[in-house]
């Protein structure tokens, strides 16, 4: 996107500059920000000098003109820093990790999630979102990344207290009279897992490169799962932090999810900006442990692996000769057996992936409480990237 552009779409976001935008975009064309503030500031000292009102009212649409330019000038060159500083989409953050570590002393520590929902009350709301969540998963085998998200906000809307808490698809470049002031705001990023099976090969190979340690060990960390997600999450809190104008030390937190396989991540970015707007040193991102939702055994009438129904077993027995007994108490065993491999499976996976199996209903408490007010898929590169 040019400069022309990017400016005109800012000014036609500012319902105030409306009847000055083409001198807004005028001025916001030929000055730096630097020299608009000057102007700003020149021509508001004249407004007290002026000897008639008509110079009064001059001097005063110069002050509102040059007003909306800075305020568009300034975010084009953020942009222009930011992109410069981070040359890539944050959807490629995981293939860029020498640059992001440039950013980011990447650190794992535990979350605080200090409860503001009781177990109870993810008890009393919970299994219903969930009930009508696995009815989706049946109505629509393959539901988008968009859909699953959908379905998860209503979850968090449940313990939402304004209409905004829980806001989608935002597009960050309408931050500056928008939603920047929420500054208690942490990002969450969706992830669509289909369903559990290994998604990491964690072999001989892999297990003997954990035992060496080195950086193939700290390669393999990068590689478990919702690591990726939260490097992109991080750049999207970085960006915010930038846009919003607000300098000194700044905590944002972060959280992704995955479905309809659950897991989760919780964590943080602290970044200092400076007087300017700009990064102050390396930011800090805090990847916190994977948590892997267990869930009751209501959800494991159908467990991976195990593509017949109850019924379409017991036919299938049946008709190779078993009476009803013995029918069922076969269904029973392959159901058991098909269990006890995917609990075995499900063992290694948290083992080699550094991760905590955690119940659902615990799981939900600490991700809601975590994150009261969020942001759901954001995307920061809404009116396009420069090139």
């Amino acid at each position: 996107m040019d400069q022309e552009k990017f400016l005109s779409d800012f000014l036609s976001g500012c319902k105030e500059a409306a009847p000055i935008h083409m001198e807004a975009l005028v001025a916001a064309s030929i000055h730096s920000a630097a020299e608009l503030s000057v102007l700003v500031y020149k021509r508001g000292e004249q407004v007290g000098t002026a000897d008639t009102q008509e110079e009064v009212v001059a001097l005063e649409h110069a002050v509102k003109r040059y007003s909306f330019a800075l305020k568009a000038k300034r975010a084009w060159e953020r942009k222009v820093y930011f992109q410069r500083m981070v040359p890539f989409p944050p959807f490629n953050a995981a293939d860029n990790l020498g640059m992001m570590k440039n950013l980011f002393a990447i650190v794992s520590e535990e979350v605080d999630a200090t409860e503001s929902v009781s177990l109870e009350e993810i008890k009393g709301i919970y299994p219903t979102w969930k009930k009508k969540f696995l009815g989706l998963m049946k109505k629509i085998p393959e539901p988008s990344e968009r859909e699953l998200q959908v379905s998860f906000s209503k979850l968090l809307g449940f313990w939402s207290v304004e209409e905004t808490d829980i806001r989608q698809f935002v597009d960050l470049t309408d931050l500056e009279g928008d939603i920047m002031v929420q500054e208690d705001f942490s990002f969450v990023e969706i992830k669509k897992n289909k369903e559990f099976t290994v998604p990491r090969l964690v072999l001989q190979k892999e297990k003997a490169v954990g035992q060496s340690g080195g950086d193939e060990e700290a390669k393999r960390r990068e590689n478990q799962p919702l690591v990726a997600e939260m490097y992109r999450a991080a750049l999207h809190a970085l960006y915010k932090a930038i846009w919003g104008g607000k300098t000194g030390k700044q905590k944002i937190k972060l959280a992704v999810m995955s479905l309809p396989w659950m897991m989760s991540r919780l964590g943080s970015v602290e970044v200092e900006l400076d007087k300017d707007g700009m990064l102050v040193g390396k930011g800090r991102l805090n990847i916190g442990i994977l948590q892997v939702w267990k869930s009751g055994p209501k959800d494991q009438e159908n467990p991976a692996g195990y593509s017949f129904t109850r019924e379409q077993l017991f036919e299938v027995l049946v008709a190779l000769g078993k009476n009803e007994e013995e029918a069922r108490a076969g269904v029973e065993e392959f159901r058991a057996a098909i269990l006890s491999k995917k609990e075995e499976i499900m063992a290694e996976y948290i083992r080699d992936n550094n991760a905590v199996s955690v119940d659902e209903d615990v799981a939900v408490r600490d991700f809601i409480s975590y994150t009261q007010k969020c942001f759901l898929r954001t995307n920061p590169w809404g009116i396009g990237w420069i090139e």
